[in-house]
This record gives structure tokens, C-alpha cells and sequence, in this order.
């Protein structure tokens, strides 16, 4: 999984469509938006990305 704070046309082109691969863009983001204290910090964004990241390790390892 990927969270890219902006589309990186080249990444999404090389990874798109790949089973098991999961690429999300977030526009308006720059890089460390996920990180807190970071100048770039946007709450929402960060939010999104862990529900999306908790989502796919529930998937992949459980519990089942």
C-alpha cells in the first residue's frame, strides 16, 4: 500500500493494476502529510491514510 501526497504519474503507471496493490493519491498534500508536527501535516489526509492502512492489515492478517 501507498499513500502519495501528490500523484507521481510514474509510480501509479508501474504499480497500477497489480493485484494486491492498493494506490492512493492525495491531492493538496505535500510530503509528511501524514506526519504530526510536520509543517505539512493535514489532519484529514493523515486520518484517511491510517483507516486505509488498518483496513488492509485487518484484511491481510486478521483477526478473521
Amino acid at each position: 500500500m501507498l499513500h502519495i501526497a501528490e500523484a507521481r504519474a510514474a509510480i501509479l503507471a508501474g504499480l497500477g493494476g497489480r493485484p494486491n496493490i492498493e494506490l492512493y493519491s492525495y491531492p493538496g498534500c505535500e510530503h509528511a502529510f501524514a506526519r504530526t508536527g510536520s509543517r505539512h501535516y493535514d489532519q484529514a489526509a493523515a486520518e484517511l491514510a491510517h483507516q486505509r492502512s488498518l483496513a488492509a492489515l485487518h484484511r491481510e492478517i486478521g483477526p478473521r
